[in-house]
This record gives C-alpha cells, structure tokens and sequence, in this order.
C-alpha cells in the first residue's frame, strides 16, 4: 500500500519533544518505569492505537529470545496476550529470523511482508485481527549485542499505516531507550533475588500449593507450556487447571497481570 505523506522531514516541535522524551526516560529508575515512560513518549511522537513494550529474558535452546514478566501497554487494552505468550509464534512469518537480531532495527510490518501473506499468517488471524489491529511499527532493543526487548506501536486499518516520518522518529529514540534499558537490566541483575526466593514470597503471601509454587518458578524461568507439562509429568488440562486456580488466588486474569505481580517482588 502506498503513503501519501506531507513531508519526511522532522520540524522543530518533534525535535523538542523527543529531548523532552530523552531526559525523562533517562531519569526512570527501574526497568518498567523505562517501559511505561517510554510508550508515553513515543505515542504523543508516534499516535498509535496501541503500544507494547516487551523484555527479553535470555534464549531457549533454539535461539529464540524468551519474553520475561515485564509487559507494558499503552493505548486499547491488548487483548489475547495470554494467546500471544503462548502460541509459539516465533516461526511465524511476522517474527522470522527475528530470533537472530543482535543489533537494532525498526520497520514497518508493511515493509517485510507482502499485505496478502501478513493478513494471512497465523499471527495475524489469532491475535492481531480479533482485537482490530492492522499496522505495526516496530523496534527491536539491543546494546552491546545483546538483544534487550521489543517496542511495538498498532494502528487499527481506519488510522492507517505509519509514515517514513514514524520510523525515523522511532529510529531516533531507540537508541536512547535502549541504553537506559541496558544500564537498568545490569543493575536489576546484579540484586535481583531468584525465581525461587519470589514464587515462595508470593506462595507464601496468596497461600499457594507447592505445585503451584513450582509452576510459577517454572514460569519465570520463561517455560513454555509443553515444555512444563514433560517436566512435570502432566497433562496440559491439568497445567491449566493449576494456572486457573493461581489466577483466581492471586487475583489476576492473565498471565501478563501475574507477571506484573511478580515483578513488584523484585
């Protein structure tokens, strides 16, 4: 699909904003305030419908970065989040060779596939479609090399797609906020208590059983479904059977809501 746009250049109000934007994200002191902070910058820059800012906690054996418990959202509720985490998109044609990033980038979903194979894909039909998301511009975050996380801007197919202006404003910001994300992600490292020592402070404070305590330490550990039931030597019926029981314990509905509560243990 082809933009009309009224111009590439970026005017002086942008440039005041994303300073604005700079010095506020570097004055965030924990990971997720950096998130928060900047979907909040970047959607008065970049209007969007919806925005998502993931982490990257690690890889599993195939390369593929693993999503950790911090997950911020902007905009429309982000619906099928739970779908998301756990329907082993990362073959899909959205996030191909994707895995294998070790360096920013930012594109439009509309620049790497063709619009009849992107409305196609699996990804699309199961979680973008359902909630009337169309467009998507995105940044991937590393420092150093390392592949930090993942900033995903939506736009429903009334709002249009996003402008070459949007990919450089977006361009221009990543490496800021990846820098602040580095620094913090070091330092949260460096104290972090274990994924045991927190799944015994929550076990403990929602009266949880000791399967579902492990459960939640496996979680954490970035697990994917499949791969706890052999663990475990359990049926997924009965996985989802303990993942429901610590939803209504611990009083969430999702699983991005009790990484949430996870996180404020840390």
């Amino acid at each position: 699909m082809l933009m009309s746009e009224t111009s590439y250049n970026i005017i002086p109000r942008d440039w005041r904003l994303m300073l604005e934007s700079v010095y506020r994200i570097n004055s965030k002191d924990t990971v997720w305030d950096v998130e928060c902070e900047s979907l909040r910058c970047l959607q008065q820059l970049i209007p969007c419908d919806q925005g998502t800012f993931f982490i990257y906690d690690g890889f599993n054996d195939l390369g593929i970065p693993l999503i950790s418990n911090s997950t911020a959202v902007i905009g429309q509720e982000a619906r099928f989040l739970d779908e998301f985490m756990t329907g082993n998109y990362d073959k899909d044609p959205y996030f191909r060779g994707m895995a294998f990033l070790r360096h920013n980038v930012v594109y439009r979903d509309s620049d790497i596939l063709p619009e009849v194979d992107r409305i196609n894909s699996r990804l699309f039909k199961e979680i973008y479609a359902k909630q009337g998301i169309y467009w998507g511009l995105r940044a991937y975050l590393s420092y150093n090399d390392m592949l930090l996380g993942n900033m995903s801007l939506f736009n429903s197919k009334e709002s249009g797609d996003f402008s070459n202006l949007d990919i450089n404003l977006l361009r221009l910001m990543e490496p800021h906020i990846s820098l602040r994300l580095y620094q913090l992600l070091q330092k949260e490292n460096s104290t972090a208590p274990t994924k045991d020592d927190i799944a015994q402070v929550i076990s403990t404070q929602f009266d949880l059983t000791p399967r579902e305590t492990e459960i939640i330490s496996l979680l954490m550990g970035g697990m994917e479904d499949t791969d706890i039931t052999k663990f475990l030597c359990i049926s997924p019926s009965t996985l989802k059977k303990h993942v429901y029981n610590i939803y209504r314990k611990t009083h969430v509905s999702n699983r991005i809501q009790l990484y949430n509560l996870i996180k404020q243990q840390r």
